[in-house]
């Protein structure tokens, strides 16, 4: 099983993948100069579900709170969310890669090669997930590093002013869309019982990942305000400005391979608990059945349904609420319900 130095690497790795494609953009569009606090709001609210996300880990996970029945519903509940979830934001990777990578449009291909090597990693386990987050780590260690050392934009700081000058407005602008990006949901099926070492790492490791997805956004501001709502493909925009040197040149391709693989990797780490949620109250035939039929589903809504961007933006639009159920209300009921079985199981004890 993944323990918490693992759970605390992926979050650091996967957490940026779909918040610094063309989230930014959309955050510039509804909050102008101001978008960098809408991120840091969303972002602050999503670290707030990790408390009762934790606690319910840390209590045995869902398999071991609920009665086996509600556990089934909440477990295909979770699994439709995950693939309805995977096929919007996908639709954004398609987008992004087929735009910077190739010449002509190269939809299928792309999310088809997607889907098969997150549905290979996937099919090795949630302690898989954990190992390869421990080796994706230094990739992507040293593409924050190169991109800090040898970035030659010249961003504009001032342009970030004036500060929330349009009240509250400034900072809940992109919440609607926001919400969908919470990435924290799947680590309620994890039992975390036998790994007894604190849970700080996972929140540092979470608070540095928005601290770098805010600086992002600062930096993005600062050097597209003018256009920035239009600019798509953020991070090959701002990769553009990192030169190595004159005879090496930019090194826009290597941050997209890296981004790449980080994103298998997150698409690895939804199917793989998806895996294991169904495969808890079933056998593994056919939780393999069930991931490989979420990969197929997503290769089609991708081709055929939402074949842009703002067509699967309008459709989360739309559906703001069911993100808030499943990121927000649905991690805080669990933890009521697991403090009331250890409160249950005190009383007991003691009678």
């Amino acid at each position: 099983m993944m323990n918490k130095r693992q759970i605390a690497l992926l979050l650091l790795v996967i957490m940026p993948v779909y918040k610094v494609s063309t989230l930014p953009s959309y955050l510039a569009s509804v909050a102008e100069n101001d978008m960098w606090l809408s991120m840091l709001v969303v972002q602050g609210l999503e670290i707030f579900t990790l408390i009762p996300i934790l606690l319910v880990a840390t209590r045995g996970g869902l398999k071991n709170i609920l009665p086996k029945f509600v556990y089934v519903v909440i477990a295909c509940i979770c699994v439709l969310w995950w693939t309805l979830r995977l096929g919007m934001l996908n639709t954004d990777v398609v987008h992004y890669v087929s735009k910077i990578l190739f010449e002509h449009d190269k939809r299928l291909l792309i999310i088809s090669l997607l889907m098969l090597g997150s549905l290979y990693v996937a099919s090795r386990g949630v302690r898989s997930i954990g190992r390869v987050a421990e080796l994706t780590i230094y990739p992507f260690a040293l593409l924050v590093v190169v991109f800090v050392i040898f970035n030659k934009g010249q961003p504009d700081f001032s342009e970030i002013l004036p500060i929330c000058d349009r009240g509250v407005s400034s900072l809940t602008a992109g919440l609607n869309l926001g919400v969908w990006f919470g990435d924290f949901l799947p680590l309620m099926f994890l039992d975390l019982r036998g790994d007894e070492s604190s849970s700080a790492k996972i929140y540092i490791s979470v608070i540095v990942a928005t601290v770098l997805e805010v600086l992002l956004c600062i930096v993005f501001i600062a050097t597209y305000k003018s256009v920035a709502s239009s600019t798509d493909s953020v991070l090959s925009r701002l990769m553009n400005q990192v030169i190595l040197s004159s005879e090496v040149g930019r090194l826009d391709y290597v941050g997209i391979i890296v981004w790449i693989m980080a994103t298998i990797l997150y698409v690895s780490y939804i199917l793989a608990f998806v895996k294991k949620a169904v495969q808890d109250f079933s056998n593994y035939k056919v939780a393999m059945i069930v991931i490989s039929a979420i990969s197929v589903a997503i290769v089609i809504i991708n081709e055929y349904v939402w074949t842009a961007v703002h067509q699967a933006y309008a459709t989360a639009l739309s559906l703001w609420w069911v993100a808030i159920v499943m990121h927000y209300i649905l991690p805080i009921c669990m933890m009521i319900v697991a403090l009331r079985r250890k409160n249950e199981y005190t009383l007991k004890t003691q009678v």
